[in-house]
This record gives C-alpha cells, sequence and structure tokens, in this order.
C-alpha cells in the first residue's frame, strides 16, 4: 500500500503500538533531505499550476443573504428515497447518505440554474471514511 492509505495504515499500527519490521523502520527513517527538490529563488510560477489552483468565481448577486439550514428527514422517507436510488444503479450495497446528498444536490442545483449562466461549473464534494484504514 502507498500514498494516503499506507500513511494512515502506519499511523493506525504506531497508533496501536504494534512493532514494525526492520524493513520498514529502515524506509520510513531514511533521510528526506532532498526527496523533493525546493525551486530556487529565482523561480517564478508558470502555467504548469493553471490547472491546480481553483480560480475565483465571479462574484454573483444573490438575492437574500446565505443562511445555514438544517434538513430533517423522517426513517421511511429516507428509506424510499434509498430504495429507488438502489434500483438505478449497479453497485450491490449504497448507504443511506449517498441518495440523501444526490437528492439534496439536484435540489440545490435546480434552484441555481434559475439564475446562474449556462457555462457556470458546480461542484459537490462529500467526505468519505478512512475507518477501513484504521481497522476500525
Amino acid at each position: 500500500m502507498s500514498g494516503l492509505g499506507g500513511i494512515i495504515s502506519h499511523f493506525s499500527k504506531a497508533c496501536r503500538n504494534q512493532p514494525f519490521t526492520p524493513l520498514k523502520l529502515q524506509q520510513g527513517n531514511q533521510p528526506r533531505g532532498d526527496a523533493i527538490l525546493l525551486p530556487g529563488d529565482e523561480y517564478a510560477p508558470g502555467p504548469e499550476l493553471d490547472d491546480v489552483f481553483v480560480k475565483p468565481l465571479p462574484e454573483v448577486n444573490l438575492r437574500s443573504p446565505p443562511m445555514w439550514v438544517y434538513f430533517n428527514f423522517c426513517k421511511e422517507n429516507l428509506e424510499k428515497l434509498k430504495k429507488q436510488a438502489s434500483w438505478q444503479t449497479i453497485v450491490p450495497y449504497i448507504t443511506t447518505d449517498e441518495p440523501l446528498c444526490e437528492f439534496i444536490w439536484q435540489r440545490i442545483t435546480a434552484v441555481r440554474s434559475s439564475h446562474l449562466k449556462s457555462q457556470t461549473k458546480a461542484r459537490f464534494a462529500r467526505l468519505f471514511t478512512v475507518r477501513k484504514h484504521f481497522n476500525l
């Protein structure tokens, strides 16, 4: 395992006071001073980073000030929503959170689309669990 999953796995092992193999200790304790070469003083950012940074969005005139909103759904409706979403996927199992997030995102997008330009990009992000890497 490498990347973030590997880091989380090693961190989990350390938190549980489980021993590391001598090879893992040797690999983990290597000097890292030259692993990533830092740019010199003469470096100026160029177009190589254009796709990394999020560009500022154009200012949008809001009809009303933004506000925080809580949604409450009864258990029966959540079960219906999950059942309906399960029919539309080839994935063997979905959580209740997945169709709920999709439903809310669809409704928010529908409302916003009435006053945004057709070229406007909308993004949706949701958290995912890393519990399996911690063996929880």
